[in-house]
């Protein structure tokens, strides 16, 4: 029984050391370069807002879906042209998914390039201080 107290705690001691160093070596990761993301020109607004909100949608991970599918739905249609690029730049440039679910969580610091007041916004929406139920995406409405 104490050796397996052992390996847990130290299992669990490796983890909260190594894990935000891992995450982390995401958001600078040298080897391996991703092409270059460019933001689309001469989009219509609405265009855009659609856009973003179906890849607020499809984020491939289920915490992301969740957390940016409730926030789409609220705050797309009240956002001006530049809240939206700085969204899409925000939803588009991390390279993994989770750098930007932990960055919304504040499990992760903020790189400068991504800390603005849309994220801001972000992670005080994924703290859900008024205890709102989002265990499933909202229905479809167009913004």
């Amino acid at each position: 029984m104490n050796l397996f107290r052992t390996c847990s705690l130290a299992t669990r001691l490796s983890r909260s050391l190594l894990l935000p160093v891992v995450r982390q070596s995401h958001l600078k990761a040298p080897g391996e370069q991703l092409p270059e993301w460019v933001q689309p020109k001469d989009e219509l607004i609405e265009t855009k807002r659609r856009r973003l909100l179906y890849q607020s949608r499809k984020r491939g991970m289920l915490e992301n879906d969740l957390l940016l599918s409730n926030f789409a739905s609220i705050y797309l249609s009240k956002m001006n042209p530049n809240d939206l690029d700085l969204y899409d730049k925000l939803i588009n440039t991390p390279s993994n998914d989770w750098d930007l679910y932990y960055m919304a969580i504040g499990k992760i610091d903020t790189p400068d390039e991504y800390q603005n007041h849309v994220m801001d916004l972000l992670k005080a929406f994924a703290k859900n201080e008024q205890r709102q139920k989002r265990t499933r995406q909202p229905d479809v409405v167009p913004v």
